[in-house]
This record gives C-alpha cells, sequence and structure tokens, in this order.
C-alpha cells in the first residue's frame, strides 16, 4: 500500500512505522522496538514526551521477561491479549483491558510473568521519564479518575468500524499526543497508518481519526508537554 502523507506544518510530527521497527529476541521475549533509543540518527529513536522507549513484544508462555532499571522511571505495561502477574503482587493478574505502572530505580530488577504455559501474551511496554508515580498502580483503561494515576499521561483505546469517524479533544492545554494502530489502518490528521505504525503529535488541539477496515483498534497515549 502506497502511503500518502499530508502534516500541518504548524505542528511538530514524528511518524514511526511498524516496517522499520528493530527485532530483539530472547529465549523469553520476541521485541519490536517502536522507539529504539539505541538507533541514532533515526526516526525511530526519537523520544516523545515522556516516553522514552516503546516496546511491542511477545512474552511466551510460561515465560518471565526481567526489566532492568538503568535510570529513574515509570514503567508502563499493557497486555493486549492474555493476561500477566503483577511483578510486585504475583498473585495479582492483570487483565486485558487493564495497565499498570510503577515506578523503577536504578538497579532494580522487576520480573514480569506470563502465567500461561500455553499462550504467549502480547504486551506494550512504555518506559516514562519523569512522572511523579511513587508506588504500583493497577488502571483500567480508559482510565478512571483516581488521584494515584499520573496526572501527566492519560491512554486510551478505541475500537472502530470501517469508515467511522471520531475526533478526540485535548483536555488541557500543551499536550501532546502519540497514536499507536493495534489493527486495521486509519487516517489520523490526514496521516495513513497501517498496522503498528505510530503517530507522534505535539502542541495539538484535536486528533481527527477516520477507520479504514472494520474493527480496527487504536490506543492513544495523551501527554503533558515537557
Amino acid at each position: 500500500m502506497n502511503r500518502m502523507i499530508m502534516i500541518d506544518q504548524g505542528l511538530n510530527t514524528n511518524i514511526y512505522l511498524g516496517k522499520n521497527r528493530r527485532l530483539l529476541e530472547t529465549s523469553s521475549l520476541q521485541s519490536y522496538l517502536v522507539m529504539d533509543p539505541d538507533i541514532n540518527g533515526s526516526q525511530m529513536s526519537q523520544p516523545f514526551g515522556q516516553i522514552r522507549s516503546w516496546e511491542d513484544a511477545l512474552l511466551l508462555p510460561g515465560q518471565v521477561y526481567i526489566f532492568k532499571g538503568v535510570e529513574e522511571a515509570s514503567l508502563i505495561v499493557i497486555p493486549l491479549t492474555g493476561n500477566i502477574a503483577n511483578p510486585l503482587k504475583p498473585t495479582e493478574i492483570i487483565k486485558v483491558g487493564e495497565l499498570l505502572l510503577f515506578p523503577v530505580q536504578i538497579g532494580e530488577e522487576i520480573s514480569i510473568v506470563n502465567p500461561d504455559d500455553e499462550k504467549p501474551v502480547n504486551l506494550l511496554l512504555l518506559k516514562c521519564t519523569p512522572l511523579t508515580l511513587s508506588q504500583c498502580v493497577v488502571m483500567k483503561i480508559p482510565g478512571e479518575e483516581n488521584e494515584q494515576y499520573p496526572s501527566q499521561i492519560k491512554i486510551l483505546i478505541g475500537e472502530f468500524e470501517e469508515r467511522k469517524e471520531y475526533e478526540y479533544k485535548v483536555k488541557r492545554k500543551s499536550r501532546n499526543i502519540f497514536a499507536y494502530v493495534l489493527s486495521g489502518a486509519f487516517e489520523v490528521n490526514n496521516c495513513l497508518l497501517s498496522a503498528r505504525d505510530g503517530l507522534a503529535i505535539s502542541r495539538t488541539k484535536l486528533l481527527e481519526m477516520e477507520a479504514l477496515s472494520n474493527d480496527a483498534i487504536i490506543l492513544v497515549v495523551e501527554m503533558t508537554e515537557l
């Protein structure tokens, strides 16, 4: 499919194409790097707002992924298919439709477990800094009002039928938006995006989306501008 991209020049916009993601594989995890800080000079290396890295990962059946803290940050874990165990409360299960946020200190190791011995789990791993987060928080998506939820970030997921149009009005001033297509295709602010493409838009007041296929799913992260 040819890409016809028309971008409002008044906005600071960056496109993260799914086909350009780098794949990292271990015995427990297959991870595609959407934001890849280790590739200098590439569009895929550019952090956005508080997000420093973004992994679209497959945690294999019954396996454990150990996230190592190399700086003080907050980690957001979003299961897209299957469930994961809460690293800080192993008996608590984080299900699809929920997300987990927790602070990570330098040198700390966090174990993310797939409790299912038969099926892999597709999950997103977002490392963010800074976020004013002092303890582990489990939230529904979209996040309900909660005093523990970081005021700098909001995450939504929407599913749309073909040709369904939707406008998302940014709730606060000086906001950044990152839209990530989980399945199907969308036109977002005049940019054509396919599955696993991402679009970063700075200082926008409105996000205009149109689904170009049935059962199209998009994830939107809204952030305060640093």
